[in-house]
């Protein structure tokens, strides 16, 4: 791919993603603040991490107006999807593998949150799931 190509893939990728430094979201009792979370336009709804690689790819944040699944094809390393209510709360979290067909959520929620499960992401995947994630 030419290098023209690639830069403005990238400066069309940073117009369609809006970076929020830090969010705080309640689990289990306790806060927990995810640095560097993008949140995708409509667009990026449906792309998602498709076709990222795994230590590169982002935490991605999703606001829903209605209720929506979620699937991994083309989406090559498994991720935590965290489902949020209105206030920031873990309404449900779920290890997502690759190429699952259908992930949701029956509780009521309003934001979607995708980790990828990365050396990248150790922290905030180690808080969420625990000791069973090893480095």
């Amino acid at each position: 791919m030419a290098l023209a190509t690639k830069i403005l893939i990238i400066k069309w990728l940073k117009e369609i993603m809006k970076l929020i430094k830090k969010l705080k979201i309640g689990l289990d009792g306790k806060h927990i603040i995810v640095k560097n979370v993008f949140l995708e336009d409509k667009l990026g709804k449906f792309i998602g991490l498709m076709f990222s690689e795994r230590e590169k790819a982002p935490i991605l944040l999703f606001e829903m107006k209605k209720p929506a699944s979620i699937h991994s094809f083309f989406v090559f390393f498994p991720f935590i999807a965290l489902w949020l209510d209105d206030k920031n709360h873990v309404v449900k979290w779920k290890i997502v593998r690759p190429f699952t067909f259908y992930v949701s959520c029956k509780g009521k929620f309003s934001k979607i949150i995708e980790v990828p499960i990365s050396r990248r992401h150790y922290d905030i995947v180690k808080l969420i799931v625990g000791e069973r994630f090893k480095n």
